[in-house]
């Protein structure tokens, strides 16, 4: 692959951890309500949600930082999860061209038959 392919596959990388803020995550209780976990693949931003919901469970996404702040946010959890979802892309690439190769070889083999 080329340098450009990496570059790009690393910043996909960064916009779905970024973007994995927006997933909605479960609260059982209005204690939970004051640490809610929010990241993927590891949590790596807490927040404290100040909301009188009805009834528990709940999901709720990243809230406005505004009126929710942001207890925590760890940097090594954030660029371990770019580096882990950077890999598995790269990965899933590799795997699909590879199964695409061997397919189109396979097949270019038998129509030569």
């Amino acid at each position: 692959m080329k340098k450009n392919t990496y570059r790009v596959i690393f910043f996909i990388s960064i916009l779905l951890v970024v973007l994995s803020l927006a997933i909605p995550v479960s609260v059982e209780s209005q204690q939970q309500m004051k640490n809610v976990e929010l990241g993927r693949p590891f949590p790596f931003l807490i927040q404290e949600l100040h909301y009188d919901p009805p009834s528990f469970p709940r999901k709720y996404p990243i809230m406005s930082i505004w009126e929710n702040r942001i207890k925590s946010f760890s940097f090594t959890v954030f660029f371990a999860n770019i580096f882990i979802v950077y890999f598995f892309v790269l990965f899933l690439i590799r795997f699909i061209t590879y199964f695409i190769n061997l397919l189109t070889s396979r097949l270019n083999k038998l129509r030569d038959q």
